[in-house]
């Protein structure tokens, strides 16, 4: 069906139809208007179905998807990357979610935060998707 789609034909299967000598010829009074009308039919069928697909995917992953903007010198969690080491018997599944809480010394776009800690030491750059806003202190 996908070679049929691009190509207007069905491809052969089996090898001793084809010669590699011999060049492929196409026929071109097998188009006509029916061919015509059913390719046109077929093409709108599969933008129906890609249309949908995208759809379904675009709901997917947005689903749990944060559009969260955050302001300078604003406290943040940042997401804790790490590895398991046997060796120093530490297992990354037993580690803290997130680390911090770091402040944002300058917002680089609308996605990307450059952190730094209490210190005034530069912690990096951050996605926003990696990142958490601070609750406020309850008192």
């Amino acid at each position: 069906m996908p070679n049929f789609i691009n190509f207007g034909r069905e491809i052969s299967l089996q090898g001793d139809q084809n010669h590699p000598n011999v060049p492929i010829q196409f026929d071109r009074s097998q188009v006509t208007d029916g061919r015509a009308l059913v390719f046109s039919r077929m093409y709108d069928n599969v933008k129906s179905r890609l249309a949908k697909a995208y759809d379904q995917h675009r709901k997917f992953y947005n689903l749990r998807r944060r559009d969260e903007q955050f302001l300078e010198n604003e406290l943040v969690w940042r997401r804790n990357y790490v590895l398991s080491d046997k060796a120093q018997y530490y297992t990354a599944k037993l580690a803290p979610t997130f680390v911090g809480p770091f402040i944002i010394a300058k917002k680089l776009s609308p996605w990307t935060y450059e952190l730094k800690d209490s210190n005034n030491k530069y912690c990096g750059v951050w996605h926003a998707k990696d990142l958490k806003a601070h609750p406020p202190d309850e008192e």
